[in-house]
C-alpha cells in the first residue's frame, strides 16, 4: 500500500510540473492573453510597464549646413565673427561657426602673434579661393593649409587641414596648434534628466592621412585627431552653478592608436595656448567603434551618449568641477567637431551624416 501511494504521489507531482511548464512557456514572446497566461494588465510585482517615449527629435540646428558658416579669427579666444562663408545668398544668417585657431601662427611675420591682425592672412579661410562645381553641388574654399567642401543640398562636408603647411619645425610642448573646427548649436529645451536616450548618428570616412615626423616625433604632443564634442551645461537660472559646463566628447580619429582610451581632465592651457579651464570627458573609442579607423573605410556611428554623459557628470564632480550643479540642471546646448593637428601631418575627412537624436521619457 505504501509503495502504491508513493507511485500515485509521484504521478500527481509530475502532472503538476508539466502543467506549470506549459503555462509558463511562450517561446520568449509576450503573452497576448489568449492562452490564459499573465496578461498586460495583470503583471507580476517584478515587472514594470515600459516607459512612454516621444518620437525621436533631431536637435542640431541646421545639421545639413544649409546656411553656411560664421568665421571667427585665427587668434584663439576671440569670439568675434570676422566674416562668413555662404553659398549663393550672402544675406543669409549662418547657423554654424568655423574656428580656425592658430592657423598661420608659425608662418606669420610676427613671432608669437597675439592679435588677429598679426597672423598670416594666407591662412585665413575668409581669404580663401572659392569654387562651385554645379554638377556635384559642391562649394569649396581653399587657403594655404585648409580645404572646406560642402554640399548643402545633401548635408555633406569635407574638411582638410595640412600640418605640413602650418609648421616650419616640430611643435614643442606647450606650443599652440592649428584647428579647423565646425561649431554647432542645439535646439533649446533638452534637459538630460528628461531624456530616455540621446543618440549620435555620425557617418564619416577618413579620406587622407599622411606624414612622418621621423626622429622629431613625440607621441605625447604630436598627433592628428578629429574630436567631437557636445557641451552639457547648467541652464537652470535658479541654480548657483548656472553656466557651468563639461566638454563631453568622442574621438573619431587619432593616428597614435587603434582605439583611444577614456580621457578626463581639465582643459588647461599655457602661456602661448589659451584654454577654457572647464572639464573635458572624452569617451574611449570602444564604446562607439567596432574597428580601427582606416583610410577610405566608411564608418557609421549610432551611439546613445546619455549613460556616458551621466558618467562624465559624476567624474567631473569627483574631480572638483560642477560643485553647484545637479544632474537635473544639465542640458545639451552646443558643440563642435573638427581637426586639431599638433604634428606635421596632413589629414582629411568626409562627413555624410550628422544628427543628434533626442527621445524624451514622457511623464504621466
Amino acid at each position: 500500500m505504501k509503495k502504491l501511494l508513493s507511485v500515485l504521489l509521484a504521478i500527481a507531482m509530475l502532472v503538476m510540473c508539466l502543467a506549470f511548464t506549459a503555462c509558463g512557456d511562450n517561446s520568449g514572446k509576450p503573452d497576448n492573453g489568449v492562452n490564459g497566461g499573465i496578461g498586460n494588465n495583470e503583471q507580476g510585482d517584478d515587472e514594470k510597464d515600459p516607459p512612454k517615449l516621444s518620437d525621436p527629435e533631431q536637435i542640431v540646428v541646421d545639421n545639413r549646413f544649409a546656411n553656411g558658416f560664421n568665421v571667427k579669427g585665427q587668434q584663439d579666444g576671440i569670439g568675434t565673427v570676422f566674416g562668413k562663408l555662404t553659398y549663393d545668398d550672402d544675406t543669409v544668417t549662418p547657423s554654424w561657426s568655423l574656428g580656425q585657431w592658430y592657423c598661420g601662427y608659425y608662418n606669420s611675420a610676427v613671432e608669437k602673434p597675439k592679435d588677429n591682425d598679426e597672423y598670416n592672412p594666407a591662412y585665413n579661410i575668409l581669404n580663401a579661393t572659392k569654387t562651385f562645381n554645379a554638377n556635384l553641388g559642391l562649394y569649396t574654399w581653399s587657403d594655404a593649409s585648409k580645404v572646406l567642401r560642402v554640399n548643402p543640398a545633401e548635408g555633406t562636408l569635407y574638411a582638410r587641414l595640412e600640418g605640413t603647411k602650418e609648421y616650419n619645425a616640430p611643435r614643442v610642448d606647450g606650443g599652440p596648434w592649428p584647428h579647423l573646427l565646425m561649431e554647432y548649436g542645439c535646439q533649446s529645451g533638452y534637459r538630460l534628466d528628461d531624456l530616455y536616450s540621446l543618440t549620435l548618428n555620425f557617418d564619416y570616412t577618413l579620406k587622407m592621412f599622411k606624414g612622418d615626423m621621423g626622429s622629431g616625433l613625440n607621441t605625447d604632443i604630436h598627433c592628428a585627431q578629429f574630436p567631437f564634442y557636445c557641451v552639457i551645461q547648467n541652464r537652470n537660472r535658479e541654480s548657483a552653478g548656472y553656466g557651468q559646463y563639461v566638454w563631453f566628447g568622442a574621438c573619431m580619429f587619432d593616428n597614435r592608436q587603434d582605439f583611444t582610451m577614456t580621457f578626463a581632465q581639465a582643459d588647461v592651457g599655457s602661456e602661448d595656448k589659451l584654454a577654457t579651464n572647464s572639464f573635458i570627458y572624452q569617451v574611449g573609442q570602444r564604446a562607439y567603434l567596432s574597428a580601427p579607423v582606416k583610410v577610405d573605410e566608411k564608418i557609421e556611428i549610432k551611439w546613445d551618449m546619455l549613460p556616458y554623459m551621466r558618467a562624465a557628470y559624476q567624474t567631473a564632480r569627483e574631480r572638483g568641477f560642477l560643485g553647484d550643479t545637479e544632474w537635473e540642471d544639465l542640458y545639451a546646448t552646443s558643440g563642435n567637431f573638427g581637426w586639431e593637428i599638433t604634428g606635421t601631418y596632413d589629414a582629411a575627412i568626409q562627413i555624410d551624416k550628422f544628427e543628434i537624436m533626442a527621445v524624451k521619457e514622457l511623464k504621466e
